[in-house]
């Protein structure tokens, strides 16, 4: 599960991404916006998502901190944390430093679809939208040129969690 959260000027998305056992593929489970709702809403909303599917991480976009704090407080996690000290192995609420990551996110998020790793449901809409509008200039994404960019920022960010052979 991956959540980007968005500030002033943005919508907040979250994009679940699961591996298909039989197929070596990834497939798009769940996608949603909210546009500058109440974070403690979005919360509560996200932890009902864990409690559903237990064996989830939340990457989440580490700047932040007020955010990734609020999710950590909910999920009963410690404070104090770096996005350089991310852990998978330890945390359930990963904050990912977007700023140093973004280039690599978005070339891993670009072999999913392109080597047919992605399975994309088609009630995923705004996320196919996105991903075919999605426009980059030396691996940074032009986010207005792309639709539901903030879709598409969660999308970059769930692929992380996932390697191919």
């Amino acid at each position: 599960m991956v959540f980007d959260v968005g500030f002033f000027s943005s919508r907040t998305a979250i994009t679940f991404l699961g591996r298909l056992k039989d197929e070596n593929k990834i497939i798009v489970r769940f996608t949603k916006e909210w546009d500058k709702e109440d974070p403690n809403q979005i919360c509560d909303e996200l932890f009902e998502y864990y409690r559903k599917y237990w064996n989830l991480w939340m990457c989440v976009v580490g700047s932040n901190r007020a955010m990734v704090n609020l999710l950590k407080i909910k999920w009963n996690e410690p404070l104090s944390w770096e996005p350089k000290d991310a852990d998978t192995n330890t945390m359930k609420i990963v904050p990912v430093n977007f700023g140093t990551e973004h280039r690599n996110l978005l070339s891993n998020l670009h072999i999913l679809p392109t080597k047919g790793y992605l399975a994309l449901p088609k009630e995923h809409e705004d996320l196919i939208a996105s991903l075919r509008t999605a426009q980059a200039d030396e691996l940074n994404l032009l986010k207005d040129r792309t639709l539901h960019n903030d879709l598409f920022d969660a999308c970059r960010l769930a692929a992380k969690g996932f390697s191919l052979e």
